[in-house]
């Protein structure tokens, strides 16, 4: 099953919205795609960034119903 993640898990973890968009700015993450909760969690594990790891983490809980 695919798993995607998007700004509301970024927003789960407390994180404001101008980071995020520094961050998919910083690693070429398409943000309009975060928005709309369309990025494959192997994406942003991919880049090994602690923040996108978290961010894939909290889609993964999500869509395993935790």
């Amino acid at each position: 099953m695919q798993v995607y993640a998007g700004l509301k898990h970024a927003r789960l973890l407390k994180l404001c919205v101008f980071g995020v968009r520094r961050w998919c700015t910083r690693y070429e993450v398409d943000f309009k795609k975060l928005i709309r909760n369309e990025v494959p969690v192997e994406e942003l594990e991919a880049i090994g960034d602690a923040f996108g790891i978290k961010v894939a983490a909290k889609a993964r809980e999500e869509a395993n119903g935790r």
